[in-house]
């Protein structure tokens, strides 16, 4: 099992020690990488001669298009197109992959999968071994050593990277001199950056993938044919006039909404907060809100996710 001990006592020093959030020092000093100990997210492996049908029919991505130790955003769904859960999927042969996914959810996504899994040879557990890190700068230093020790490197989205580690793979990344350790939080700074939404157990079949943008982002093939939900999905795609979607706002005045809250200035509500980042002097949040929102505040900044929404 994973120890993630030492991590834990780095994250809080990070925490305490960060004077910038949104500028680190690590991030503009050369040949320094810098790393994100991803503690409360957890690997689902799914093992197995029939792992890719298995997959292929209930996950939103094309499962047999991905070549060996290649990653793609996916989603496993609801019949009702509800999603359960997502996930980074990556594959790492043909007969084994790994998907990461909030730890929060991941009992409940692990009894879904298994719900539709008695019918193929595969095995569908936790794998307690692999950590999960961000890489927010890697040195060249840093992607030798990733590279020699033959790790998991998730390259799908430009910032930020990961990896996922076993215990020794950690413990000699973490020996590096040239390394900087970010607090968690800064993963949810980046991640509003980047407009993605991972599905805890709050928000777990309470949106549409339409609903987080994952058909603007790669999360949803149109082409591969079947997979549950699969009807719901493309009548979305294909017929459905989409009024609302994700995108960033930032507060000025604080407003303490958790994942799940609706976000509310006065008696106005903006929308459902699905990713949330505070510090001392505001808070970014993902919502998910009707497209034609065109709210305007001295208290609040919209920001436009980085990909384009139809």
């Amino acid at each position: 099992m994973f120890n993630w001990e030492k991590w834990q006592i780095t994250d809080k020093k990070a925490a305490l020690t960060s004077t910038s959030i949104t500028t680190p020092k690590a991030e503009t000093e050369q040949n320094i990488s810098t790393v994100i100990a991803l503690m409360d997210y957890s690997i689902i492996e799914v093992n197995g001669e029939g792992a890719q049908k298995f997959l292929q029919g209930q996950l939103t991505c094309d499962v047999v298009k991905l070549s060996h130790r290649q990653a793609i955003r996916g989603a496993h769904c609801t019949p009702k197109g509800r999603i359960i859960s997502n996930f980074i999927l990556f594959k790492v042969t043909e007969t084994l992959f790994y998907l990461r996914i909030p730890s929060s959810n991941e009992q409940n996504a692990l009894k879904n999968l298994k719900k539709y899994s008695v019918f193929f040879k595969v095995d569908i557990t936790i794998n307690a071994d692999l950590g999960c890190f961000a890489l927010t700068d890697i040195s060249e230093q840093l992607q030798h050593q990733l590279t020699e020790i033959n790790s998991v490197l998730i390259n799908i989205h430009p910032i930020p990277k990961e990896t996922w580690l076993t215990q020794q793979q950690a413990d000699s990344i973490s020996a590096m001199g040239s390394l900087a350790i970010l607090p968690r939080q800064h993963y949810e700074y980046l991640a509003i950056k980047s407009g993605l939404v991972d599905i805890t157990d709050t928000l777990s079949e309470a949106l549409l993938p339409h609903d987080i943008n994952m058909h603007t982002t790669d999360g949803i093939s149109f082409t591969k044919g079947c997979y549950t939900g699969q009807e719901i999905i493309a009548r979305m795609e294909y017929k459905a006039t989409i009024k609302k979607h994700t995108t960033g706002i930032r507060c000025h005045t604080k407003l303490y909404a958790n994942i799940g809250d609706d976000l509310k200035l006065g008696n106005d509500t903006l929308g459902k907060v699905v990713r949330r980042y505070d510090n001392s002097e505001y808070e970014d949040y993902l919502i998910f809100c009707n497209k034609n929102l065109s709210y305007s505040s001295n208290d609040i900044m919209w920001h436009d996710v980085p990909y384009a929404i139809p």
